[in-house]
């Protein structure tokens, strides 16, 4: 069976790589779907001298896998494990 499919069900896949440079894939019925960043959005009040900007747009993600997921349909989810990006350890 290809992506999206299993044993005969149809579902759809989805791959999310979080954070604010994340991105999703939306696999379904063997096909690609989709693959976009991660919606952000500016975090309000912040000043110029902010380390973080902005922000997950949580309600523009939910809007787009909504539009990509029909109520319904088998979904199954992978996301990535994340961890704190420390450059001092990462060298």
């Amino acid at each position: 069976p290809g992506a999206g499919e299993r044993r005969g069900v149809r579902m759809i896949v989805l791959g999310i790589d979080p954070g604010l440079t994340g991105a999703c894939t939306v696999l379904g019925h063997s096909k690609l779907l989709a693959v976009f960043d991660i919606p952000t959005m500016p975090i309000p009040g912040v000043g110029p001298k902010a380390l973080v900007k902005s922000k997950v747009d949580g309600l523009a993600l939910k809007t787009k896998l909504l539009e990509l997921c029909p109520a319904g349909e088998p979904i199954s989810a992978v996301v990535e494990a994340v961890g704190a990006f420390l450059p001092e350890f990462n060298r």
